[in-house]
Order: structure tokens, then sequence, then C-alpha cells
């Protein structure tokens, strides 16, 4: 009995031995995952910065505007993952490409290396990249909005809320010596909504600091609501029932074969109710936007049944204005 007893309390503790050793084990395994830390916008802190290719696509109807890339940074400063979170549909695959070859410094905290989540933002001007310098050694000092003395508020017209048109935008303003806003630019959001925030933007008055005059650079950030929110399903053409070709007027000038966004809502059953081509070539968007409200779509099963959506229909026009998709 006694030799059962001692066996027994041998295998006992031999098995209470390999439970700890596996918990040593999976705590050591759990210590050495790299915690991810928040850089913020990341361009100022890239060793190195490829500029993005600017698209035919886009240079042929004179695309502009702002992309942000969210990106995560590993242990070695390298790109791992990049995804776009706004901007035009034409530039977003350029800016992707260009966030993944981009370079930083490691990052360490306590001494052990972290990976890092950020933002990478580029700004397209109609033809050309441009790159986002900092003017006159401008002071970064984060979110705004509290430091304003007068801080219009931007409309949201019932053109954008029909076109679900909702959420966050930030805008990056440039803050003269007297509190004035001397420069607007659209990082991230709706692209639908970029024009009514940058307007009540440069209107926006903020304090100045004591001492010497300085120029300041700062986030300011707007938040649309609507009540019924619309699920973003993304590109659908695939998915269209109907989806009829519009007719290019003749005067409008093609010299490469270029695509264009149209954004569309589309409501429960299945028609579209609203629609805003991404382009501001009178020529050819009103043309669009037409076609684009005659296309038909299955409604959108969500949960237990149709809900509204807001979508992209990209078109392809060619140097003989007939269109595909």
């Amino acid at each position: 009995m006694r030799l059962f007893t001692s066996i027994l309390a041998i295998l006992l503790f031999f098995s209470i031995a390999q439970d700890a050793a596996a918990q040593r084990k999976v705590v050591k395994t759990r210590s050495t995952e790299p915690k991810v830390i928040s850089c913020g916008v990341c361009n100022q802190d890239a060793i190195a910065l490829p500029k993005p290719i600017y698209p035919s696509a886009a240079a042929a109807v004179n695309v502009s505007g702002t992309v942000s890339v969210e990106i995560l940074i590993d242990i070695k400063g390298n790109v791992i993952d990049a995804k776009v979170s706004s901007g035009h549909p034409l530039l977003r695959s350029s800016s992707v490409k260009a966030a993944l070859r981009a370079k930083f410094n490691p990052r360490f905290l306590s001494g052990n290396p972290v990976m890092v989540r950020g933002s990478i933002v580029y700004r397209f001007l109609s033809g050309k990249f441009e790159d986002p310098k900092k003017e006159d050694q401008a002071t970064n000092i984060g979110i705004v909005n509290g430091r304003a003395i007068t801080l219009p508020k931007p409309e949201h017209s019932q053109e954008l809320k029909n076109l679900c048109a909702d959420g966050r935008v930030e805008i990056e303003v440039l803050i003269g010596e007297d509190g004035s806003v001397l420069k607007a630019t659209a990082l991230s959001g709706d692209d639908l909504l970029f024009e009514s925030a940058l307007e009540a933007a440069r209107r926006a008055k903020f304090q100045t600091y004591e001492g010497p005059p300085i120029k300041t650079r700062g986030i300011l950030v707007y938040n649309f609501f609507l009540e019924n929110k619309c699920v973003d399903v993304g590109i659908v053409n695939k998915k269209a029932v109907s989806l009829p070709l519009p007719l290019i007027n003749a005067h409008a000038v093609i010299e490469k074969e270029i695509e264009v966004a149209v954004r569309v809502v589309i409501n429960e059953s299945g028609n579209v109710s609203a629609a805003r081509a991404l382009s501001r070539h009178p020529l050819i968007r009103h043309e669009l936007e037409r076609a684009a409200l005659q296309a038909k779509f299955p409604p959108t099963l969500i949960n237990r049944g149709p809900l509204k959506v807001k979508a992209i229909i990209v078109y392809k026009i060619k140097p003989d204005r007939t269109v595909d998709f």
C-alpha cells in the first residue's frame, strides 16, 4: 500500500511539474509577441517614403485629392500591411503600392522592439503627386477643435444625406500667426464630404500662443451623422442585374482609356436612388450618373432582410467614347 501511495505521489509530482512547465512556455511565448503602438500620421517618421505614381486614368480626368493609407510596420521598420481608408478610387492602388515600399526606423518600448500602426497620407494635385512637406517649420499641435475661437459647422446638405455621405472627416489645417487658416487639406473620411468640411475649415479662427508668433499645424475633426446609415459594399459592377451603358457626349475628348467611379445608393428594392460621379468632367459625369440611376441590383440581404447600401460603379471609357465595365 505504501509503495502504491509513493508511486502515485511521484506521478502526481511529475504531472504538476509538466503543467507548470507548459504554463511557463505559454507565458514566455506570449511575452515574446511584439506589442503594437500607434504613430498617427507617420509621414514624418519615414526614412524612405517613395512617391506614388500618378495613374494615367486619373490624369485623364484631372483627379486630385488626398489618399490616406492605414499601415502596419513590423519590428524591422518594414510596412507589412497597407489598406486605403479614404481617397479617390483611381488613386488608391498606386498609393497602396507606394506605402508598401516605405521604410521606418525600428521602434522600441522599454528596450523591446514593437510594431507600429498608423497611416501615410498622400496628396495628389491635378496631373501630379504633391510631396506633403511641412511649410515654414510649423509646429504640429494635434487635434485643434478645442483651440478654435470660431468653428463654423460644415453643411450636411440633403443631397449629401441622400448619397449616404456620413462619418468622421479629418482636415489638416495650417494656422497662421494671427490664428487664421492659411491652408486646409482633407486627410480622411468620405470623399463626398470633403468640399463641405474644407469650406468650413478655411473659415475657422484659432487662439494664438503667447510669446513670439508661430505657425502651427493641426487636425480639425468633423462628424457627420445620419439617422439611417448605409452599409458600404464597395464596387458592385459584377452584382448588377442590369447595368445600362451611358452615351458619352460627342464633344468630350478622351485621349486614353479612363476609369470613372460613380457613387450610388441602392435601396431595399435594388433600385439606385442617388448617384454622384467622382469626376469633375461635366461632359462625362452627367451621362454616367444618368446611366447609373437606371441600374438594377438584387436586394442586399443583411441579417434578416434587404438593406439600403452605398456602393461604387466603375465605368471604363475608351478614346472612341465607347464604354465598358
